[in-house]
This record gives C-alpha cells, structure tokens and sequence, in this order.
C-alpha cells in the first residue's frame, strides 16, 4: 500500500514538473514572440523614418521647393529693415536730414511689406505641438501681427511727413516714436520665433508644420 502511494506521490510529481516546464516553455515562447514583433516594428519605423529622410535629402543647393515652409526665408527682410529704419529715423534729426528721410521711407515700405509677407502670405500653420510650443507660437503670432499694424502705421506717417510737413521735427518724432515701436515688437517676434525652432523644435525639417496642401484642404 505504502509503496502504491510512493508510485502515485512520484507520478504526481512528474506530472507536475512537466506541467511546469511546458508552461514556462510557453511563456519563454510568447516573451520571444512579443520581442521579435517590438524589434520588427522597430525596424519598419526605422527603414521608414530613412526613407522619408532619403525622399527629403538635398544635395547640394535647396531650391525653393524643398522648403517645407517659406517664412523663414521672408522673416529676416522686417527684422532687419524696420530696425534699420528705427536707427537711421534718430540719426536723421542730427545729420543728413532729408536724405536719410528718403531712405527710412523706401526701408520702412520694404519692411512693412516684409512683415506682411512675413505674417500672411507665408504664416507657418502648424499641428500637434505641445502646450509650452503652443503658449510661444501664440506669443510670435501677436507681436509678428503688432509689427505689422505698426510698421504699416509707420509707412504711412513717414510718406505724411516727407510730402506733408516736410519733415517738421515734430512729424519726425511721431514718425521715429512708430519705428521704434516696430522695431521692439519685430525684436521680440524674432525671439520668439528663435526659441520656437532652436528650444521647442518647432520648423527643423518640417516638424511640427502642416503642408501647404495640407492647409488648403
């Protein structure tokens, strides 16, 4: 009788590592399974992500048309000539009066046309970004709109006291009080813009950007 248990007891015991190992066998299996399908996945995103970038590599000189977005390309024409035209308006209550009058006026049209470009015709619509990203574009998109109403402000005030007043000091002072105006608002547009690429990542190689055909539909 002892005996006949000690069989069944080593039976029950066989039967049980056995279950055991098989189970394990099965979840070594699954485990192996689910790893080859995450680097296989991994791989795909991979050979895509390199085959997007191929489809996108420019050798050598990019044309116009690689540009995902062209406002990069436009923005620096207000930032630079609405600042210069700020600079040479106080230089001209010194010296040089009415020549540099006539080239403030030709700097400050180019400018607000700059900035007009700038702000519409190229405006980057954007998608997906993040909530510190989103906070930042909304602040570049209100001092870039400030420095269009001011530099078209300053385009007309300027023509009025180069034609009108002839250049009457105090037309003058309206006049550089608007530029220098532009030109903070314009200053920080560009900041912001700054750290919306190089911090937030916003632009490099399209992220973050909406397609043009995409926009439009």
């Amino acid at each position: 009788m002892l005996q006949a248990i000690s069989v069944l007891n080593r039976k029950i015991l066989m039967l049980l590592f056995l279950s055991t190992a098989a189970l394990a066998h099965d979840n070594d299996s699954d485990e192996h399974q689910d790893t080859t399908e995450s680097i296989q996945a991994a791989t795909q995103n991979q050979r895509e992500e390199e085959s997007m970038h191929s489809e996108h590599h420019v050798t050598g000189t990019a044309e116009l048309s690689d540009f995902p977005n062209l406002h990069p390309l436009v923005v620096h024409i207000p930032i630079m000539l609405l600042v210069f035209a700020a600079v040479l308006q106080l230089i001209s209550f010194f010296v040089f009066r009415e020549a540099l009058s006539w080239i403030v006026m030709g700097a400050v049209l180019v400018g607000f046309v700059g900035a007009y470009a700038a702000a519409v015709w190229t405006h980057p619509h954007v998608s997906d970004l993040t909530e510190q990203a989103r906070k930042v574009y909304e602040t570049h998109d209100t001092y870039a709109q400030w420095t269009l109403w001011l530099s078209g402000i300053a385009t007309v005030f300027k023509g009025l006291s180069h034609f009108l007043f002839h250049r009457k000091t105090w037309a003058e002072a309206v006049v550089a009080l608007t530029l220098l105006a532009a030109a903070y608002t314009v200053s920080l547009a560009g900041h912001h813009g700054a750290q919306l690429v190089f911090i937030e990542g916003v632009g490099p190689q399209g992220h973050y950007l909406e397609s043009e055909k995409e926009h439009s539909h």
